[in-house]
């Protein structure tokens, strides 16, 4: 006969304060379909769903199936599966612009193995002594590529578990510690009873009287599928009966199903077992990854326990009887709390649970007694090292000043030397600890196949190392962090550029550089700081300041022009005879500037309908091209001798775009790119044809929703850039034409092709913020931040 491990499984839904009967949405504990996929066969399902905001019940129970769905679909490793479900569910919620938080748990033989998204928790208390597991701040839904953390612990008998995907779980350690010993409907109703809130989730129990069951006939799996498990196989939905809120989950040390008892023995749903040619068990080889694994979003290893408060455990198995309330302890057999408290066998939670007060009686009697025991130690060690000073056998009769002197100084000694001894030694073993933990994560990140399987353990490497490096650095650590780093560069195709400063010491301490524009020789840069343009030279090993350029250089140093709202470069001959700049404040004026030439200023002639706000400018051969969204318009203005002058005209003329929310654009040969504050562009071409009756028409024509392209694993086209907030983009002209966006809030330049397919990308690590960026030829790429411009050699 095989034995099997048995745990118990309660369902958890409290609405509205009060207990409900019906299957709470969003949670499931599946068994296995009769056609799972590779590796599945074994894997016992938990699913704890949450969405945020208002959405309905039928939308939370459909989004749990897909996860299950996806889960037992998935072949290979139980983190891959994992994460196969979590990346489901995160689609439909990307899709459908909602926010949830996800925990799911797979139970092979005696190994738990869990994966949080978002809000939630994991709770094991384990003799009394509580271990919590959360989840991470970002919630699912939330980005393309969600973060997902693996947790896995071993279960041992007595084992209580809670999974739940609430924000918010009210239950307290000393609460949660209480739980141990008691039976699964005990448990559910002390948990629905401390609950001042909705929430849902699954209890699972583990009983304490060891894991042996006899094999029964399997069920009758052909029966119709309970009420809220639709979409998955009749066999996989089995599992659980929506009539009976308790199920057993059998399972051999294996992680193989065994059978269990029949439909009419009980509410527990039996699984066929699964045995080797000789009848023995089929053992499966140890999981790879460690009990007490510690993933994104905990301060301390999972496996590292919280002591509850309770000191004592009553280690009762599962089936024990329900325990008497104070009614019930009748006659002289009655004690008082601290005659329940003296007695180290018996557990005062037994006792008077309900009497006023019980819990801090309890308290301050457990620390009077630890006081008194504390002192007749100390005056003990002091006569044995000082014999004949006191009597060890009458220190009942010391002062009572002798023994809250001794009472205080002991423990301060204790933990001085205790600190002592862990400062100098305990911290450099912690340090060692987590990072052989690092270096055994590393190892199995390269075993792993190349690309997306191989992240989990990449991603549980950082984390033990960042636990490490909490403690202190090394060499050791400092280069296993280069390798990490490296790992997920080549898995996100991240570039780390080698960007140098641009100026020696940059353009002053004043300076705050916002605006930068670049040919093959010359760099200019306006600094809002100081109110000045910039100019410097290329020099073959940086550029140097132009201490004679003749420009800006002050709030009114030309009384004509303001603040500059856009600065772009204009080609030779320009308005000075020379290539330069042309720039542009809030009222329409003009300002010409070049090296070696004095500046001029214009004024552009308003457009019919007025300036509403000018945001950016660009110039394209002979013509000026002005942003002005509040308008909801592009005016476009010809040159003269090179200054730009006369009535401006409209770019969109038949079909006009809602432009609102425009910040910037730029023209890539004859189209126009306009890039939105929402990350999403437009693309249009306009041309000049003559009709049949002589006239010219102006026709625009615009790309239908351009959708940039991703083929890394997990992204997929979409109309914005993934994990982006564009501030700012520039063309780069051929030989290799290419748009690079500035993300706002990272100072990460990422760069497409112009057909939209990602490239790479380029993270920045100034202390400074990043506030602009402009290319030059060949291929040189520059960013503005503080008061420094940095540049480096793109590798194309």
């Amino acid at each position: 006969m095989t034995e099997l491990l048995k745990a118990n499984i309660d369902l958890l839904h409290v609405a509205g304060g009060e207990e409900q009967n019906s299957p709470p949405p969003g949670t499931l504990a599946l068994s296995p379909p009769r056609k799972a996929a590779r590796g599945r066969a074994h894997d016992y399902l938990f699913v704890s769903l949450k969405l945020l905001g208002t959405a309905g019940e039928g939308r939370t129970s459909r989004l749990a199936q897909s996860a299950a769905q996806a889960f037992f679909g998935t072949p290979g490793s139980v983190t891959a599966a994992l994460r196969q479900a979590a990346m489901a569910v995160n689609q439909e919620l990307v899709d459908s612009g909602l926010e949830a938080g996800l925990v799911v748990g797979a139970l092979r033989g005696q190994n738990l193995y869990f994966s949080e998204c978002g809000a939630g928790e994991i709770i094991l208390v384990r003799f009394g002594v509580v271990s919590r597991m959360y989840g991470s701040k970002r919630p699912l839904g939330s980005s393309l590529a969600p973060m997902i953390q693996f947790q896995h612990l071993e279960v041992r008998p007595s084992d209580l578990i809670i999974l739940t995907a609430a924000d918010d779980v009210p239950w307290s350690d000393l609460s949660l510690a209480g739980l141990t010993g008691l039976a699964l409907e005990q448990v559910s109703d002390r948990l629905v009873e401390a609950t001042d809130r909705d929430i849902t989730g699954l209890v699972i129990q583990v009983p304490a009287t060891a894991s042996v069951a006899s094999p029964r006939s399997a069920p009758d799996l052909s029966a119709p599928s309970p009420a809220g498990l639709t979409g998955l196989d009749a066999p996989a939905r089995s599992a659980l009966d929506a009539s009976d809120r308790s199920t057993e989950i059998l399972s051999g040390s294996d992680g193989s199903p065994r059978s269990a008892p029949d439909a009419n023995s009980g509410p527990g749903v039996g699984l066929t077992a699964l045995e080797t040619g000789d009848g023995s068990s089929q053992s499966s080889p140890d999981p790879p990854i460690a009990e007490g694994e510690h993933t994104v979003g905990h301060e301390h290893p999972v496996g590292q326990e919280h002591p509850a408060g309770s000191e004592h455990s009553s280690g009762r198995p599962s089936d024990a009887p329900a325990r008497a309330s104070t009614s019930d302890v009748e006659g002289p057999g009655r004690r008082t709390v601290a005659e329940e408290l003296e007695d180290p066998g018996h557990d005062p939670d037994d006792f008077s649970r309900n009497i006023p007060g019980f819990g801090m009686r309890r308290i301050a009697f457990r620390l009077r007694a630890a006081t008194k025991r504390v002192s007749r130690m100390a005056v003990e060690v002091i006569v044995r090292l000082i014999p004949g000073t006191l009597d060890p056998q009458q220190f009942d009769e010391f002062s009572p000043n002798l023994l809250a002197f001794t009472a205080a100084a002991v423990p301060i000694l204790v933990v001085g030397l205790s600190s002592l001894i862990y400062f100098k030694h305990g911290r450099v073993e912690q340090f060692e600890s987590y990072l052989a933990q690092a270096q055994s994560a590393v190892i199995s990140a390269q075993i792993q196949a190349p690309g997306e399987d191989s992240r989990p353990d990449w991603l549980l490497a950082s984390q033990w190392l960042d636990l490490a490096e909490s403690y202190r650095t090394s060499q050791e650590s400092l280069r296993l962090g280069s390798q990490i780093q490296l790992a997920f560069d080549e898995l996100d195709q991240v570039i780390r550029l080698d960007f140098v400063p641009a100026v020696s010491g940059g353009f002053g301490p004043k300076a705050n550089l916002t605006f930068v524009a670049a040919t093959a020789t010359d760099l200019y840069a306006y600094d809002e700081g100081t109110g000045t343009i910039w100019h410097a030279w290329a020099t073959g090993r940086g550029y140097e300041i132009d201490s004679q350029f003749e420009c800006l250089a002050g709030a009114d140093n030309i009384p004509a022009f303001g603040r500059p709202i856009s600065m772009v470069i204009q080609r030779e001959p320009g308005a000075l005879g020379t290539e330069g700049v042309v720039a542009i404040d809030g009222d329409g004026s003009l300002l010409y500037c070049a090296p070696g030439a004095e500046p001029l200023t214009g004024q552009l002639a308003a457009p019919d309908l007025g300036w509403g706000t000018i945001q950016s400018i660009e110039v394209f051969g002979n013509k000026l091209y002005v942003l002005d969204p509040v308008k909801n318009a592009v005016w476009i203005y010809d040159a003269a001798d090179g200054l730009f002058s006369g009535s401006p005209a409209l770019y969109f003329v038949e079909e006009v775009r809602e432009l609102g929310t425009a910040i910037d654009l730029a023209l890539a040969q004859d189209e126009l790119i306009i890039l939105y504050a929402d990350g999403r562009i437009d693309r249009c071409r306009r041309t000049i044809e003559n009709t049949l009756e002589g006239n010219l028409r102006i026709r625009v024509e615009c790309e239908s929703e351009p959708q940039f392209q991703d083929e890394r694993a997990g992204f997929g086209p979409r109309a914005t850039i993934p994990g982006a907030d564009p501030l700012r983009f520039v063309y780069s002209p051929p030989p290799e034409p290419s748009l690079f966006f500035l993300d706002g809030i990272e100072g990460t330049v990422f760069h497409y092709s112009m057909r939209l397919v990602y490239q790479a990308q380029y993270p920045t690590t100034f202390e400074a913020q990043v506030s602009a960026i402009t290319g030059a030829p060949p291929n040189d790429l520059f960013v503005a931040a503080g008061d420094q411009i940095y540049f480096a050699q793109l590798g194309r």
